[in-house]
């Protein structure tokens, strides 16, 4: 994932959402679903469901739709304005309402640190009995 890159929660849609005439821009060419985490891949600029393009690059480090252009997890990011426009085109199939959000972001993805030096080991708080 991008450094820096913090996604929030993915958008809670209602299970009975006919999303059969989103536009094309909300749909993930992977999945051909409307996406509820829009991960852009900033190298191409395009943009597909997170799960689907983390499980793509996994298998494949490059990208779906150009398989000569390698990729990693490092060139995605959250796609903040496709998220706003789908959670705009759904409110509006559903009357104005969706189910509550969450509040919380989404997990951060961080690379892993190179490892440090050898140090004495950080004392353990005392544990509380139970």
């Amino acid at each position: 994932m991008a450094p820096g890159s913090r996604w929030p929660a993915p958008i809670l849609l209602p299970s009975d959402l006919d999303d059969t005439d989103a536009p094309d821009a909300l749909v993930c060419p992977i999945t051909q679903e409307l996406m509820t985490e829009p991960a852009l891949v900033i190298t191409t600029g395009r943009t597909f469901q997170r799960d689907a393009i983390t499980r793509w690059i996994s298998e494949n480090g490059t990208c779906p739709l150009r398989r000569n252009e390698p990729l990693s997890l490092a060139d995605l990011a959250p796609n903040l304005a496709v998220r706003q426009m789908v959670e705009s085109w759904a409110r509006e199939r559903c009357g104005g309402v969706l189910p509550p959000q969450p509040t919380e972001p989404g997990p951060v993805r961080v690379a892993p640190s190179p490892p440090a030096r050898e140090s004495p080991a950080p004392a353990r708080p005392a544990s509380r009995g139970r």
